[in-house]
Order: structure tokens, then sequence, then C-alpha cells
């Protein structure tokens, strides 16, 4: 039955690993830590957890929960091994020797699943003609749903790839955990919670006229 996508829940696929220090000028020594030309075969998610102080109450038998500190999770990323690409050693490297800049404020963007661009091939009903996405790529095919600002991220553990092993055929696969300081939620409901409201009404609305695509 016809519906729109909009409201549908998200994926885990579309998302892509953004450094905005590649937009900060000649004058960073150390401008972006990720080529922006290359995309992430896979991310973990950010994790926030909190930790609590417990206090004995007198007039209670319950102890009271306070909260003391707020931890959050390493993210690891994954991506194919280029001969070219060493994006992962050089940050860590730079971190262990100490040099500057090498504290990085990250972008982790969820994208709708849906494309904006849905061309396909005249001759081959059904074969999509949009290029596979790969870095930038995503950015200019995809509506953007939410994103992570991870905060003062450092890198913590780098893998070059996949082990070695002559009977195997599969892609080597490059790993890297960076751990932020902090992290913050950007999505609608977190700029206006009127706002998200009101997608949800839409939604409710929507669902009434399954037949009627409102966005195509």
């Amino acid at each position: 039955m016809p519906r729109s996508r909009v409201f549908d829940i998200l994926q885990v696929y579309p998302f892509w690993v953004f450094d905005p220090g590649v937009f900060s000028g000649p004058q960073n020594a150390f401008p972006s830590v990720f080529d922006p030309a290359l995309a992430f075969s896979s991310c973990t998610i950010p994790e926030i957890t909190a930790s609590f102080h417990e206090i004995k109450q007198i007039v209670s038998r319950h102890t009271r929960k306070v909260f003391k500190s707020v931890d959050v999770g390493t993210i690891t990323l994954s991506r194919g091994v280029r001969w070219w690409d060493s994006d992962f050693y050089v940050w860590m490297n730079s971190a262990i020797r100490g040099e500057r800049g090498v504290r990085k404020t990250l972008y982790l963007v969820h994208f709708l699943s849906r494309r904006v661009s849905s061309a396909t091939d005249k001759n081959q009903p059904g074969v999509s003609t949009v290029p596979p996405e790969n870095g930038f790529g995503v950015l200019s095919n995809r509506a953007p749903a939410r994103a992570w600002v991870l905060h003062g991220c450092l890198p913590g553990h780098y893998k070059a790839g996949g082990d070695f092993d002559a009977k195997s055929g599969e892609v080597s696969i490059a790993q890297l955990d960076i751990i932020p300081e902090s992290v913050d939620e950007v999505t609608i409901g977190t700029l206006s919670q009127t706002t998200a409201r009101a997608f949800s009404l839409g939604q409710g609305i929507a669902s009434l006229f399954p037949d009627v695509d409102v966005f195509g």
C-alpha cells in the first residue's frame, strides 16, 4: 500500500562521518583527519552512560541516586583498505607524537533512506543511474535526518587491516577507535519539541490517507 517514505523508520546504512576541519583553511597545519572523498563501511553509534552516587537517607529505607559523571562510549570506524590511504595511521601517529590539532570535533550524520535523485535507465527499467555513494556523494543525494556532534575526539586504537590469510579473498578492513569527550545530538526534536510534535501529528494524519503520497 503506497505511503510516504518521509515517515519511515530510519535504516542503518545511509550515514557519513564528517570532519569540518577540511574547511578550516590552509592556516591549519592539520585541517582534516579524514579524506572527504572516502566513506566508511561501518560506524558504531554514540552511547552515553551515566554513573550515579548513592545517598543513604535517614528518613527513608531507599537510597537516593544523583548524577556523578557521564561517560561517552568509544566509536569504531571501519573502511576498506586502499594502498594510498593512511588517514587512520596518520591521526594515530600524530596523537602519539603530541602534535597540535589532533583533538578533533567530528560530525556523524544519519540520512533518510530515500534518495533525493531516483533517476533510472530508460533502456533498463528499475536500474538506477545514480552513481554509487562515496564520501561527498551521500550529501548530494540524500537528506539528513539527524546528526551527532562528537566533541574533542582522540584516536584510541588502530588496526591496519584484516589479518592476513592466504586462503581468504575477503576485503581488508581497517579500524580506528575514536574517543569523544562529549556528544551532542542534533534532531528536529532537540532543536524544537513543538516542531517534532507537529511531525508526529503529520504522521498520524498521513496514516489516515495511505493512498496519497504527498512527498512523491
